[in-house]
């Protein structure tokens, strides 16, 4: 199993106000997954050559309204080209300062994963995971929703940080 993966991303963030800062930019990712399952150097049971290319952009807009208080939301659209599909993943998050040594947080986003780890257990041989590029048909695209709630408390010496989260997955 091969995989090559070759990004390029642009970051930018532009002050808006003294409470706001947006956040923009783009992405473009070219994979290249090969995977060549035989038994006994004779008989081919799988042979893939694949190569995908995604393009995204993406904003977000922190808003500090106190200087207790941060929220972020954000927004990335995804073309993948495999499927020939377009994505939106929204993105939020929440922050509040209690006190100078407590922090409550929230969050919520959806995130796609277009590169699938399949997972192929066999009793004799043991574990032979691999990679292969979504297709939407015999890979699916795979999805996640999180929600994610936490507390922070810091001293000068220690760093307590607790979350719980739910994950809602597909594909």
């Amino acid at each position: 199993n091969r995989l090559s993966d070759f990004t390029v991303r642009v970051d930018n963030e532009f002050q808006l106000t003294g409470q706001s800062k947006l956040g923009f930019g783009g992405q473009f990712t070219a994979t290249d997954v090969s995977y060549n399952f035989s038994r006994n150097d004779t008989l081919t049971i799988l042979n893939t050559d694949q190569k995908s290319q995604l393009a995204a952009v993406f904003a977000q807009n922190t808003w500090t309204p106190s200087d207790r208080i941060s929220l972020v939301a954000g927004l990335r659209a995804i073309y993948y080209d495999v499927t020939e599909e377009a994505f939106l993943e929204p993105r939020a998050s929440f922050q509040m300062d209690v006190t100078d040594r407590l922090k409550v947080k929230a969050g919520f986003g959806h995130y796609n994963q277009f590169v699938a780890r399949v997972v192929n257990e066999n009793v004799t041989e043991g574990a032979r995971d691999f990679w292969l590029l979504a297709d939407g048909q015999d890979v699916g695209i795979q999805s996640s929703t999180h929600f994610v709630l936490g507390a922070a408390w810091e001293t000068p010496s220690w760093l307590f940080d607790v979350e719980a989260y739910h994950k809602d997955l597909s594909g």
